[in-house]
């Protein structure tokens, strides 16, 4: 398990194996090239397939993504409680081990956040523009009110297909009763 504390300008990291125990810490320089450096170390430490790290949206943004580059789940770690920092004492090694023993306890499970525009917005805005071919914004919201309406009145039809139908028993019923009715009062008056 790795946990890592991110800051602006260094990443400090601390590996855990599977029953807690620590396995050793490296502090980096926040850039591309150190966090090869990191993934290596880390890997010399048992390959941990997990990472706890603070600030994935923030100052671990391009780490968290070369992580999962190379294939290791990252959760995301909530900053430590500050009431708790005050009384421990702020400690990066302390903190990056915090975020990996968070991770094992079940206690942070939270999905990095990706800062990527989805590519679904641009193509939209697009065609919006008139830039590339397509339903613009205003025609599938159009398009979306005739599939509701349309729906809405199908609905209604076969209700009262139904109400028709149910009409049409009841009509036949009260008819038949009728019938047969006065049919036996006529055959029983003549005979």
């Amino acid at each position: 398990m790795l946990g890592i504390d991110t800051y602006k300008h260094t990443h400090l990291a601390v590996v855990l194996d599977g029953l807690g125990r620590h396995q050793g810490s490296l502090q980096v320089p926040a850039s591309d090239a150190e966090a090869a450096e990191l993934l290596a170390w880390a890997g010399s430490h048992g390959s941990p397939q997990t990472a706890g790290v603070e600030g994935t949206g923030s100052y671990g943004y391009q780490l968290t993504r070369r992580l999962q580059g190379a294939g290791l789940t990252v959760v995301e770690v909530n900053r430590p409680d500050r009431a708790n920092h005050r009384r421990k004492g702020k400690s990066d090694p302390v903190d990056a081990d915090a975020a990996a023993r968070a991770v094992l306890a079940g206690q942070a499970t939270a999905v990095p956040k990706d800062r990527v525009v989805p590519h679904c917005w641009i193509s939209i805005d697009d065609v919006d523009a008139g830039r590339n071919k397509g339903l613009t914004s205003n025609e599938h919201n159009e398009l979306v009110e005739l599939r509701r309406r349309t729906w809405v009145l199908e609905m209604e039809n076969e209700i009262r297909k139904r109400a028709s139908a149910y009409r049409a028993r009841e009509t036949v019923r009260r008819f038949m009763g009728r019938i047969g009715g006065s049919c036996g009062r006529e055959l029983r008056g003549s005979g």
